[in-house]
């Protein structure tokens, strides 16, 4: 189709382009968006990232059987973790000014603060995304489902973990991919909500 596209359009670069298909099983609060050449595959129903990395694998493992995958250009595995707080908003935007900014004119003044730092070692890209959220926010800009029993203001952290290394796929070197992710991004969260809570390192 490509080498088509190309040559009926003259351009010898042309991509394939299209819109995404999603595919929304919604009883199992599960998203599965199938673009041109990516994948995502959202959960918001499991119970542990254990549940999640069996459950991602499960439906790499069937997408693989119905059309063989070609070799993997990158590879993501991100997790958004909460962490609740029983004070105002702002009292929560003033400890995370603290934990994470100088102050200064700008941080000051900030009514909201969103902080992402990003680590690269070899291969790997260890990406941060924080700061004090509500409830609404959460639920209109990051979930796709209606979700029960969310805290009125949290710590919101977003741990993405990214290997930048094409390789042929392979269910069980995306199992190792999955499992060095979650054990990077459950300690990470321990750590990060454990400074913000208590100041240090």
């Amino acid at each position: 189709m490509r080498s088509i596209i190309r040559d009926v359009g003259e351009n010898p670069s042309a991509q394939i382009e299209g819109s995404p298909i999603v595919i929304d099983l919604k009883n199992k609060r599960q998203r599965v968006v199938l673009h041109i050449k990516a994948l995502d595959f959202i959960q918001e129903g499991m119970r542990s990232a254990e549940d999640s990395i069996e459950a991602a694998l499960e439906k790499l493992t069937k997408l693989n059987s119905a059309s063989k995958l070609p070799q993997v250009a990158q590879i993501t595995s991100e997790l958004d973790f909460i962490e609740p707080y029983a004070v105002p908003f702002h009292e929560l935007l003033l400890l995370m000014k603290d934990r994470f900014l100088r102050p200064g004119a700008l941080a000051d003044c900030s009514t909201d603060v969103g902080l992402i730092f990003d680590q690269v070692e070899g291969d790997v890209l260890k990406h941060y995304q924080t700061g004090p959220m509500e409830k609404s926010q959460l639920l209109n800009m990051y979930l796709h489902y209606p979700r029960e029993k969310l805290p009125d203001v949290f710590a919101f952290l977003s741990l993405q973990y990214q290997l930048k290394k094409a390789f042929p796929f392979d269910v069980d070197y995306v199992r190792r991919f999955l499992h060095d992710a979650g054990q990077w991004q459950a300690h990470e969260a321990c750590s990060v909500f454990g400074y913000i809570k208590k100041g240090g390192n």
